[in-house]
């Protein structure tokens, strides 16, 4: 009986870290073009291409760093950066991660 609980308990959290490899993250940082000040407080957000349904957002950090975590490994995925006074600019070529 032990054993079988054992097993059970391995397989469980094998599976559990089969799922958790299937996903990636983008890390990086948000900066104004022509001054090259970085950008607190910007929305970084993923979308699924097809249809712009949201998957995550995170927001920038004082050094404008930024780290969108749980994304779908080997399938396309929209970025776009907001920021207020700024134009939104987004990754034109939805590419899989």
């Amino acid at each position: 009986m032990y054993r079988s609980n054992a097993l059970l308990t391995f397989l469980v959290l094998f599976c559990f870290t089969a799922v958790a490899q299937q996903r990636t993250e983008i890390k990086g940082a948000v900066a104004d073009s022509a001054s090259n000040e970085l950008l607190e407080m910007a929305t970084i957000t993923a979308q699924d291409p097809k249809d712009s349904s949201l998957i995550t957002y995170t927001l920038s950090d004082k050094k404008g760093a930024f780290r969108l975590t749980g994304l779908p490994s080997g399938k396309p995925v929209r970025v776009l950066v907001s920021y207020t006074g700024y134009r939104t600019d987004h990754d034109r070529r939805a590419r899989p991660l």
